[in-house]
């Protein structure tokens, strides 16, 4: 089963087969030059990682932006306040 690169899925499954090819070249190459490559391939159609990923990917995306935006005002308040990390109360 193959993909076609103007489905909805086509540019996720290149993607996906991209970074597996380059991984695959990246152990050849320096992490151990010496032995057969691995097989790491996903064992299912290559259709069927983005269908499962997709319904998953858009929460995963919004949980990880709201951590990243919470970390990053909890580092500006803790800087703005000159190093304080909690306030004084009286």
């Amino acid at each position: 089963m193959h993909c076609s690169r103007s489905s909805p899925f086509g540019a996720s499954t290149a993607i996906f087969l991209a970074q597996e090819r380059l991984f695959r070249d990246l152990y050849a190459k320096v992490i151990d030059p010496h032995q057969p490559v691995p097989d790491y391939s996903l064992r299912i159609a290559p259709c069927t990682f983005p269908l499962w990923f997709s319904t998953v990917r858009r929460p995963l995306l919004l949980v990880l932006h709201g951590a990243v935006l919470t970390v990053t005002v909890c580092v500006l308040a803790y800087l703005w306040s000159g190093g304080a990390m909690a306030p004084a109360l009286h």
